[in-house]
């Protein structure tokens, strides 16, 4: 209770300082806060710069980074579709593919008739690909789409946007038909615009074929198309390999620019096979980032444990952050451009804020970070960037160290 206390106390001082003085100063006044910023090739000037504290949606930038040197920006992921002609039952095997949406899935449906399949009695599903010991921290269980779980297989990010009028329910996507599982969730809000997470990779599997069915409808398939979940049936034949028609650089920029936790959780859990396992789980995924993290960094003290900054125990220092900039310097360009000098990732929770990227300062493009663990207006993100865009703050203010040649 005291420490609840003394937060908010904090916060509110930190509040009361904000009414006050440059966004830096208020930075600078603030206890649980750090800063990074390159100033030159060799110097970096610093607030705290080794003091773990949660990051928030930064994160991201290092699962970005990681994906992109394991897999390569033109890698697409795959999705196959299996078909056992005689009891014409149609097997999808899931392989983690982040960005299947209803546009991908409209041309899943030509191609699969295309490849000839014309009546199909059963739809399964398979997503035994992912270990089901899938439990990402931070992921809630509430109704913010931002906390949809991850599975193997999945449609539009395991969400469902519809809208509720007097007059029934309809999908509030156009690409998008409203299905049966999409019709029982609207039955649980009032009226008005909605997105919701789904809350099982079961329920995402089923909810793929649902708009798999409609789609393959619309492109003169028949059949039944009962919908199962059932491992992939050794008299079935590989009917079609989808290849995303999204490279990984993509659908990294996607998740960057939108925040999209859904392909951040996804990734981070296929990166699981980059440190030679052979399951696709949670535990194996925070194992493979320790090992990238102890290998290419040689960081002591820092802790993953989701790839998309949802947790509250991740931890990462600015100085670490400023060594995943660095290493990020030729993918640069797929963060989102806050203005024409500034390109960064901005993180939020609860009492964090967070922001990183690289400001146009000098000519150059130079790397930033900062993080503050406290209460924190929102605008003050994008002012403190402004600030040291521009170098209106007291330089003397901060610590300059020299940046070694690792960084």
């Amino acid at each position: 209770m005291w420490t609840s206390i003394l937060g908010l106390l904090l916060g509110l001082l930190w509040l009361s300082v904000a009414q006050a003085g440059p966004a830096v100063d208020r930075l600078l006044a603030t206890p649980a806060s750090a800063l990074w910023l390159q100033q030159s090739v060799s110097k970096a000037m610093v607030k705290n710069p080794r003091v773990a504290m949660v990051p928030a949606s930064t994160v991201k930038i290092l699962t970005a980074l990681m994906s992109l040197q394991y897999w390569g920006a033109e890698h697409r992921f795959s999705t196959e579709f299996w078909f056992d002609g005689q009891r014409k039952v149609l097997f999808i095997r899931g392989l983690g593919d982040p960005f299947l949406t209803s546009e991908e899935i409209t041309y899943i449906a030509t191609q699969l008739a295309q490849a000839g399949i014309h009546e199909i009695a059963k739809i399964s599903t398979d997503g035994r690909y992912f270990s089901e010991d899938i439990d990402i921290d931070g992921q809630d269980g509430s109704n913010n789409p931002y906390t949809a779980v991850n599975g193997a297989l999945a449609a539009n990010f395991n969400s469902i946007a519809f809208n509720v009028t007097a007059a029934g329910t309809k999908s509030d996507e156009q690409q998008t038909p409203l299905t049966t599982i999409g019709r029982k969730l609207a039955t649980q809000v009032a009226a008005g615009r909605h997105r919701l997470p789904l809350t099982t990779a079961d329920q995402g599997a089923h909810y793929f074929a649902e708009i798999l069915r409609e789609k393959l409808r619309a492109a003169e398939v028949n059949g039944d198309m009962a919908i199962e979940s059932a491992a992939v049936s050794p008299a079935s034949q590989l009917s079609y390999r989808h290849e995303s028609r999204h490279t990984l650089q993509q659908v990294v920029m996607a998740m960057l620019k939108y925040s999209n936790n859904f392909i951040a959780n996804q990734l981070f859990l296929m990166l699981s096979l980059s440190n030679g396992q052979g399951e696709i789980s949670t535990t194996a995924a925070q194992t493979a980032y320790q090992h990238y993290i102890q290998q290419h960094f040689q960081w002591r003290d820092a802790v993953i444990a989701d790839g998309a900054g949802l947790s509250r125990r991740n931890r990462l220092s600015v100085s670490q952050l400023a060594d995943v900039l660095q290493a990020f310097r030729p993918y640069r360009r797929l963060l989102p451009a806050q203005s024409a000098k500034i390109m960064a990732k901005s993180g939020t929770l609860q009492g964090v804020m967070s922001y990183a990227g690289y400001l146009f300062r000098s000519d150059a493009w130079h790397p930033f970070a900062f993080i503050i663990n406290t209460a924190t207006p929102y605008r003050q993100r994008k002012a403190i960037a402004m600030e040291l865009l521009q170098g209106d703050f007291d330089v003397t203010r901060f610590k300059v160290e020299a940046i070694s040649a690792q960084d």
